[in-house]
């Protein structure tokens, strides 16, 4: 425990098994092995070490899901996650649990871990594949592309689920090192070689991207092939369906869409900008805090130390504004003015959402005067401390004080329902990972008559995936962009009224698409 302490932590993630309930485990593992399960919990627990509880799913603990999810809870675990049975070795057929009989039961845990605030890794990674960017698709499993394992006897393989697998060892250890290994298996380059576009009739799966094909560890073990025979993938599709429904239940029913694909954006973090992913057993965001907001978070959090000269607004009417401090007014970053365009007048309510360095509110502090307020929400704490840093000087030289700055999301906006006139936004939005709850809650801060003006970038036509899909280029604001007919679509959606248009101007080229400035506004009705 002692060595453990003295690891890196952001690099340590702790995976313990836990069965079943008391009798459950200790049948499967032996006597008394729950008990100094749960005292080496407790010791992780008190020494802050994360982990997550797994439970290898078989026909005696499939009805105990939910309570062990309780009890994982207890433990201080940060997440659940769900092994499904091998028959293999001690893996008997009896203890298959059918696709059928699984899919309840992953329900009521899933609702129990919803309860509990403990992430379901499973659904997680199910996310983050199904709420991703159009035409993102998914390929097979991340073994030998990412990570190989080492059985006890030295010897490589593709995965642990294919240890002691005959003719899939890699190589051993005391021969050769694991670089040489993993650049001239041929076991291994099988694995990366083989797609599930191989799989005869993969085309008749509508879910085959989401799912990205099944797991290559139980096809092999199932038919001795890496592609097209996951037993489990019937139960995976039923998922993508139910998460779908899930989601779409959470937003109102205006009578026209409720959501569309892209709307949403709950992938794992990783910004790789490729088109085609991997798909993986765990999710990073239980093992890292690492999510689409956090690679937002932290381009910006740099982006409010260092000028991003690269992303400065070049529409910021800043040089009519002298008294807003330098240090703010270098790193304003965004596509348009929507105060210019708001034109907000005395006495009003000004909400800023992604207010960053303060530039936008500071502008509108001075068109609302003493009687009126505004306040900027940022999830940077960089960009807040710059924010607040900068507005004791803007208060200084305007003579009244109507400031203020909150941590919030665009998603979870920290004010009461309808207390807006006017709520701006200089790119931003397309940022934000669920631009539809993004909008609705405009829609609930915004006072009857309130109106939105927002700048932010558009496109005419869908970007590659692969632009989409990278940190940088969702940092720059173009990876979020939505084509500026599905924005329009979306407001109306969302119940927003009396849409208009400011102006649109060229904004920049990347991988043959052309991005515009787009300022636009909507009302409350």
């Amino acid at each position: 425990l002692a060595a453990l302490r003295g690891l890196d932590r952001q690099r340590l993630h702790l995976q313990v098994s836990m069965d079943g309930l008391r009798d459950t485990h200790d049948r499967l593992r032996g006597r008394g092995s729950y008990d100094r399960l749960q005292e080496n919990l407790a010791l992780a627990r008190a020494a802050d070490l994360a982990f997550t509880v797994s439970v290898a799913v078989n026909g005696d603990n499939v009805a105990q899901l939910p309570d062990i999810a309780r009890l994982a809870a207890e433990a201080g675990a940060a997440a659940l996650h769900l092994m499904y049975h091998f028959v293999r070795g001690k893996g008997s057929g009896e203890q298959f649990v059918a696709p059928a009989e699984l899919f309840p039961w992953i329900r009521k845990t899933a609702a129990v871990c919803s309860e509990l605030g403990l992430p379901l890794d499973n659904l997680e990674v199910l996310r983050s594949q199904v709420f991703t960017m159009p035409s993102t698709r998914h390929d097979l499993g991340n073994m030998a592309w990412e990570s190989v394992a080492v059985g006890p006897d030295g010897v490589v393989y593709p995965s642990p689920a294919l240890i002691g697998m005959d003719g899939l060892a890699c190589g051993r250890l005391a021969d050769q090192d694991l670089a040489r290994i993993w650049r001239r298996s041929e076991v291994l380059e099988q694995v990366r070689s083989t797609s599930l576009v191989d799989v005869a009739g993969w085309q008749r799966d509508p879910f085959v991207f989401f799912t990205g094909g099944g797991d290559p560890d139980h096809s092999f073990v199932a038919r001795g092939s890496l592609a097209g025979h996951d037993p489990y993938l019937p139960l995976f599709n039923r998922l993508v369906l139910w998460l779908i429904a899930q989601q779409a239940a959470r937003y109102p029913d205006q009578g026209l869409f409720r959501l569309r694909m892209g709307d949403l954006l709950l992938d794992c973090g990783n910004g790789d900008g490729h088109a085609v992913r991997l798909t993986h057993c765990n999710c990073v965001l239980s093992l890292a805090d690492r999510d689409s907001r956090s690679l937002v978070r932290e381009f910006y959090a740099d982006a409010a130390r260092e000028t991003r000269h690269d992303i400065v607004n070049p529409f910021a009417p800043v040089d009519e504004a002298g008294f807003i401090p330098e240090s703010s007014a270098h790193r304003s970053y965004g596509c348009g003015s929507p105060v210019r365009d708001a034109a907000p007048r005395k006495g009003e309510t000004v909400v800023d959402l992604g207010s960053g360095s303060g530039v936008e509110c500071f502008l509108a502090a001075a068109e609302v005067g003493s009687a009126g307020r505004v306040i900027g929400i940022d999830m940077t704490e960089a960009m807040l401390r710059l924010a607040e840093s900068s507005r004791r000087e803007v208060v200084r030289k305007l003579g009244y004080d109507n400031l203020e700055f909150r941590k919030g999301f665009l998603e979870d906006i920290p004010l009461a329902d309808a207390t807006a006139d006017v709520v701006i936004s200089n790119c931003v939005i397309n940022l934000s990972p669920d631009k539809r709850r993004t909008y609705l809650e405009i829609l609930r801060v915004l006072r009857p008559g309130g109106r939105m003006v927002i700048a932010d970038i558009v496109t005419d036509e869908r970007v590659d995936a692969a632009l989409r899909n990278s940190a940088r280029f969702r940092g720059e604001c173009l990876g979020g962009a939505m084509v500026q007919q599905d924005l329009v679509q979306m407001l109306e959606d969302c119940g927003f009224t009396a849409i208009l248009i400011h102006r649109r101007q060229p904004y920049r080229q990347e991988g043959g698409h052309r991005f515009f400035s787009l300022t636009y506004e909507a009302r409350r009705p």
